[in-house]
């Protein structure tokens, strides 16, 4: 009796310790499955900056680019190319900005899910106003006349916040509830930047840009482009053209020319001798952003700070 009580004793305590083993291999693996994640890289930082706040808290994605890199003709590394290989998900803009990577995507082996944003129906898209090249070349003769630069709209952010969202979650539903409140928080977030750069903006100000690429901000706070200096950066402006926006800055009280960071074109200094005006570098691409501070708000806040103080009329020189 002693016996057999010892026995079924002791397959009572077999059986436990299997139930156990088994709760806690599943616990195991669930726990392995939650904090794995997506390895998910984007093209250029001011998407990037999107991607990372919609994952903030799962983990942080990949920049393709770097800061000494044009996405219109970039030559990539080895370890470019492998991250391109390794990627679960590419977040790009399009061929109409990031020309090199049809090529690129086409020859590289890989089964990277690549998402082009400006593909998106829902986006408030505006055509190139000038033959600029860089946003056409090596896309063949199907090359698009759309502005890529939808960034820098508050609405066309929120949309691509919410694509962006939707892809992450499919692709990663153990961090949905993550997903999903990182995309309401950056959605009040857009609402309440739009509302504190309109503050910053007095609308119908006109102003020169070295490059035409910044009418999604035009468009959203009033501004004028009084002119471009820059068509095609593979020719240089005839003197002509000089003539005239140097016209249009003396007779039209134009004050402000805009230059892409990081290089102050030389064109532009002879733009402004003999003028009042001023000239302030942008940054659209976040190429001066310190590496804490890499977030689209900050680089909206900076960007949209700049260009408010060059559209300040000049103060008039004291003569003494």
């Amino acid at each position: 009796m002693t016996a057999r009580i010892i026995a079924c004793t002791r397959l009572c305590l077999l059986q436990l310790c299997l139930c156990l083993t088994t709760l806690y291999s599943s616990t195991t693996l669930a726990g392995q499955e939650a904090e794995t994640s997506p390895d998910i890289l984007v093209s250029i930082l001011p998407l990037q900056a999107l991607v990372a706040g919609v994952m903030q808290g799962v983990a942080q994605p990949g920049l393709l680019l770097d800061s000494g890199q044009s996405p219109h003709h970039a030559s990539l590394r080895p370890s470019q190319m492998r991250a391109i290989r390794q990627a679960d998900v590419l977040f790009w803009i399009g061929p109409q900005l990031e020309t090199f990577l049809p090529r690129v995507l086409g020859g590289s082996g890989a089964n990277v899910n690549a998402i082009a944003l400006l593909a998106n129906p829902q986006l408030r898209t505006l055509a190139l106003r000038s033959a600029d090249h860089e946003h056409t070349a090596g896309t063949g003769s199907g090359a698009s006349t759309i502005d890529p630069h939808i960034w820098l709209s508050s609405h066309n952010v929120a949309i691509m916040i919410d694509q962006i969202a939707q892809q992450l979650i499919a692709l990663d539903p153990a961090h949905a509830a993550r997903y999903r409140r990182n995309q309401a928080t950056m959605r009040d977030k857009i609402k309440a930047l739009q509302q504190q750069l309109s503050q910053q903006f007095k609308a119908g100000t006109r102003y020169i840009s070295y490059h035409d690429g910044y009418q999604y901000l035009e468009q959203e706070f009033g501004l004028q482009l009084a002119g471009s200096i820059s068509q095609n950066d593979e020719m240089q402006p005839g003197i002509r053209h000089l003539h005239e926006l140097r016209r249009v800055l003396q007779q039209q009280a134009v004050h402000c020319v805009v230059y892409d960071a990081p290089v102050r074109p030389a064109l532009v200094d002879s733009l402004l001798q003999g003028s009042s005006a001023h000239a302030v570098e942008l940054d659209a691409l976040g190429l001066r952003l310190p590496t804490q501070q890499r977030d689209w708000f900050t680089l909206m806040q900076r960007l949209a700070s700049n260009f408010s103080e060059c559209l300040k009329p000049a103060k008039p020189t004291e003569i003494n």
